[in-house]
């Protein structure tokens, strides 16, 4: 038995390995952080008080228990906020800011987002407004 503990420097390293390992292979990953899940993992558990609670994809586990999606951007703290919530609310009119956390935005994407296909422009490639 291997127990690991993972920093922010070396965990995209471990990731990156456990994604070119995990063909034809089980492994078994603990986390609390469902973005480490989603990204490593093609089902997930979830586990409370000891029992399993339920077992899917994320796709499952998103529109049985979810709010949807998340946008993560980080900016260099000079953006405007409204304007970026607006060139986002361009292509999901449902989006909302989440959290600011120094240069940390957090932008939630509904479910139903997800059953179309949005068409992401270039635009999104280019500075934030400011």
């Amino acid at each position: 038995m291997f127990v690991v503990f993972l920093f922010k420097i070396t965990s995209r390293k471990i990731w990156d390995l456990l994604q070119k390992k995990k063909k034809d292979h089980v492994t078994l990953l603990t986390t609390h952080s469902m973005d480490e899940a989603d990204i490593l993992a093609d089902r997930k558990a979830v586990l409370s008080k000891g029992k399993v609670r339920c077992i899917g994809s994320s796709l499952f586990l998103k529109s049985r228990f979810g709010l949807g999606y998340h946008l993560n951007l980080l900016t260099n703290g000079r953006c405007d906020l409204d304007k970026t919530l607006k060139l986002i609310q361009q292509f999901v009119p449902e989006a909302h800011l989440l959290k600011q956390s120094g240069t940390d935005l957090a932008y939630t994407l509904p479910l139903a987002s997800s059953q179309r296909k949005i068409q992401f422009s270039s635009s999104l490639l280019l500075p934030l407004p400011v």
